[in-house]
This record gives C-alpha cells, sequence and structure tokens, in this order.
C-alpha cells in the first residue's frame, strides 16, 4: 500500500536554548490526497535519544506548528523532531535529528503582538460613537517583528463574551503591512457606508454596529477594544400602546331598581309607571330576616304592567361607598307574565368580583364591605319601549302652502 503523509520537512538542527524555534513540511508522499497535504493538520513530535541510542517520544506534541524552544540543560542531548499525519516513521528525511546549542548571549524576547489600537487617522483618541465615512488608523505594537509583514481584519461584533469569535460578521482586511523598524504596524481605513448592509446583516435592528481590529501572528490574536458606530439605519421602534383601562360601569339614574335593604336608597320607583315594583327576596319569597350571603340563592320578584313577551335588562350590583358600584350580573330576560321571578344564585365569582373590584390588578380603594355586610340590588331596564307621536291627517286635494321664502315645494331649483 503506498504511503501517504509527510515526507521531508526541514529546519534548524542547531537551534540555540531558550530561542524558539519552527520546522516546515517541504515534501509529501506522492499518493498523499491534497485535502490532506494541509499544514494545519501536521502533528509534529519531539523525541529524545537514550543512552541505548533509542530515540524516545517526550511527549511533546503540537498541532498544526511545528514550534519548539529547548530548554537550558538540552544542549547535553540529542533530539529528533518529525511531523507525520497518522504516526511516527522515526527517521529521516520526514525526521531530522537536532542538536540544540548553548546560548552565550542574552535570550532574544519571543516574536509577539504586544496590543491594538484604534484611534482617528490623526492619532487622536476615539472618545464617542462613530459615524460612517469616519477615517482611523489601526496600530499594532509588535515584538521582534521588525521588518515582518502582518494583515489586520475589521470585524463587526454580534456575539457575546470579549475577544475574537469566529461568529461574528467579518466586514474586510488590510494588505499586508510591514512592522516598521520600532515595531508597529499600522493600517489607515475609512469605515466605508458599504460596510452598513455586512454589519445589518445578523442584527439589523441594532442601533449601533461594534467594530474591533484583529491582529494575528504565527496563529496568535490579539484584538483591538471595541468602538461603537452609529447605525443610520436604525428605526426607532414606535412606543408600545397600552390599552386604556376599561371604564368601571355604572347603573343609570332613572331606571328602576330593588335593593336587598328595605331602607337603601337604591330602591328606586319606575318613573315611566310600567314597572311597579322590584324586590329581593330570598329563594322562598319571603323578606329577608338577615342580609344574604354569598353561596346563597335570592330571588327577584318584578311587578309591571302589559309587559308579558318584551325583553328587559337585568343587572345586579354590589353597593361600594368608595370606588363606585360592582356590577355581579347582567342579562337580558323575557316577561312571562307581568309579576315576573328570576332565581339568582349569589356565585363565588360575584363574592370575588364584590370584594376587590372588576380589576384584581387594581383593586378600588376602600373594597372592605365583605362578607355579610354587602348590599346588593336590581337594576331593570325596559328594552324595545317604542312611543307613537300624535297623529295627523292628510287631505291629497289640498294645495301645498306656500313657504314663507316665497318657494314653491313643486319647483326645482
Amino acid at each position: 500500500m503506498a504511503k501517504k503523509g509527510v515526507y521531508k520537512i526541514t529546519g534548524n538542527i542547531h537551534p540555540k536554548i531558550g530561542e524558539k524555534t519552527v520546522y516546515h513540511v517541504t515534501e509529501w508522499y506522492p499518493d498523499t490526497p491534497n485535502s490532506e497535504r494541509r499544514d494545519a493538520l501536521v502533528t509534529w513530535e519531539l523525541f529524545k535519544k537514550n543512552d541505548t541510542g533509542q530515540f524516545i517520544t517526550t511527549h511533546i506534541k503540537k498541532k498544526g506548528i511545528g514550534e519548539f524552544t529547548f530548554g537550558k540543560q538540552s544542549y547535553q542531548s540529542t533530539f529528533m523532531v518529525e511531523g507525520y499525519l497518522h504516526g511516527p516513521e522515526r527517521k529521516e528525511p520526514m525526521a531530522i535529528i537536532v542538536h540544540p546549542q548553548k546560548n552565550d548571549g542574552p535570550t532574544s524576547k519571543e516574536r509577539d503582538i504586544i496590543g491594538v489600537k484604534l484611534t482617528y487617522q490623526d492619532g487622536s483618541n476615539i472618545t464617542k460613537a462613530l459615524s460612517y465615512m469616519d477615517r482611523l488608523r489601526a496600530t499594532v505594537k509588535c515584538q521582534n517583528l521588525e521588518g515582518q509583514h502582518l494583515t489586520l481584519s475589521l470585524w463587526e461584533d454580534d456575539e457575546k463574551g470579549d475577544g475574537h469569535n469566529k461568529k461574528n460578521q467579518f466586514i474586510t482586511k488590510s494588505p499586508p503591512i510591514e512592522v516598521d523598524t520600532r515595531g508597529y504596524a499600522r493600517w489607515n481605513f475609512t469605515l466605508l457606508s458599504t460596510y452598513i448592509t455586512l454589519a445589518n446583516k445578523r442584527e439589523d435592528d441594532k442601533k449601533q454596529h461594534e467594530y474591533y481590529i484583529l491582529a494575528e501572528y504565527n496563529g496568535k490574536l490579539q484584538t483591538s477594544d471595541n468602538v461603537n458606530v452609529n447605525n443610520p439605519e436604525y428605526k426607532v421602534p414606535p412606543p408600545t400602546s397600552r390599552p386604556a383601562p376599561a371604564k368601571k360601569p355604572k347603573p343609570k339614574p332613572d331606571t328602576p331598581k330593588g335593593s336587598t335593604h328595605q331602607g337603601s336608597s337604591n330602591n328606586q320607583p319606575d318613573k315611566k309607571g310600567i314597572i311597579k315594583k322590584i324586590t329581593l327576596v330570598d329563594k322562598d319569597g319571603k323578606p329577608f330576616k338577615r342580609r344574604p350571603t354569598f353561596g346563597q340563592t335570592i330571588k327577584l320578584i318584578i311587578e309591571a304592567q302589559d309587559v308579558v313577551g318584551k325583553k328587559y335588562n337585568l343587572k345586579l350590583w354590589e353597593h361600594d361607598s368608595w370606588g363606585g358600584d360592582d356590577l355581579l350580573y347582567n342579562n337580558t330576560h323575557t316577561f312571562k307574565a307581568d309579576r315576573q321571578e328570576v332565581l339568582i344564585p349569589l356565585t363565588h365569582e360575584m363574592q370575588t368580583i364584590g370584594e376587590i373590584g372588576i380589576d384584581p390588578k387594581n383593586p378600588n380603594y376602600g373594597e372592605y364591605w365583605t362578607g355579610n355586610w354587602q348590599e346588593i340590588y336590581a337594576e331593570v331596564t325596559l328594552l324595545y319601549i317604542s312611543t307613537k307621536s300624535p297623529i295627523i291627517n292628510v287631505d291629497i286635494e289640498e294645495k301645498p302652502k306656500v313657504l314663507d321664502n316665497g318657494r314653491s315645494p313643486w319647483k326645482m331649483e
């Protein structure tokens, strides 16, 4: 079976101790698929030669980057570095023998990105929300990267948490930028209005967009602080309209009424004289010896004249001294006789309304006359009662009267 994977690597075989040394794949086995010829898939492993001359693993492995720094005493030993896809072969050219050397001079600092900062192009700090078409500068402070080239990228932050997230929205990137002799790389750019569409791709309801710069070198990431940019396409949502509170129903002032309290002002006669009397009694038709309580059934007796077949609206109210009376019952009935009797159970729901009002979230002030002390009265409103106007005679042969303005009704103006 044809071999696949790393065939040859290169790198410094005499690295200085304390300095980072990088090894690279330079050749693959011919039968290795293109999809597998990727540095990110390579495992780099460090082996050490023992007293019997065999290379045994140090258990130091790295995926994707063949980067090793040898310790202070490593110059006394011989090592082997190998890169592979599937497993080590422990021989050259897919592995190389390494002899670390003493470093007589001071150990050089590691190559790295120290920080990233966003300012206006004139170098002034950003102290407020930006606008599109503002001109900005990204400044990267580097360590031991003089003469190297970096690529910076601009991102819009959509995800929670600090730092870079690959799920954030990529906007644009810089051309390769050379690090100057003082260790700085600078990128001047403009917040183009075309970025708005990209920034709104995932969240178009944001009042502001959040941008940051990402700098990357040798697999290490460094980001700037976020800056806010006003979103010109943001639309202020309309204020949430609160439904107007329902008006509490009230009994009509002129309708006939009858109460459980004989001496109550809620005993009111019918001014038209059709309803003769409204009485509330117990279910057996007897006057109350004590005030009725909820859970009982009471009887309403209506005595009227010439109302058989006519409809009427019956409302049952609980009287309150404060906050207005509460409507307990509301329904339409038909007179079956001039003396109408209706049995009405005083339910738990009625008691709740009578005690706290029609809106439990906004109970009526002063609703403490509960239980046996509630006064109940009935209101009766006749429906579909019509009144005729006086009858006048019309003579078909009489000429029409001439109007005061001299115009005849027979003439079209």
